[in-house]
């Protein structure tokens, strides 16, 4: 109920090149989760610039997990994008997010 925001994500962009997870990164087998506790209207323009700026994730609202799996499952039905691709998740489906290693051939 007090989330904002929710992403899982493997690189440190959202967007248009928004670093929504600074620390994130391609080359390393983990996921970062970012969530923002629902903010106030006030909230949301004290953040913005620290979004911009990338030290958002000082702030106490923002919470970072990192792990290789991650499984949400919600209570109501919630839009979702996956590479930019809306889906629905439906409520008390546990959705599971995981990586592969995968090898680049140079």
């Amino acid at each position: 109920e007090q989330a904002f925001l929710f992403t899982v994500t493997k690189h440190p962009f959202f967007g248009g090149g928004i670093q929504i997870a600074p620390n994130a990164s391609n080359m390393r087998d983990e996921l970062t989760v970012i969530e923002l506790d629902k903010p106030t209207l006030k909230t949301i323009r004290q953040l913005l610039p620290r979004v911009i700026k990338a030290t958002h994730l000082e702030d106490p609202r923002f919470h970072v997990h990192t792990d290789t799996t991650f499984t949400l499952e919600i209570d109501l039905e919630q839009p979702m994008q996956i590479d930019g691709e809306v889906f629905h998740l439906p409520a008390n489906m546990p959705l599971t997010i995981t990586t592969e290693k995968r090898q680049i051939i140079n």
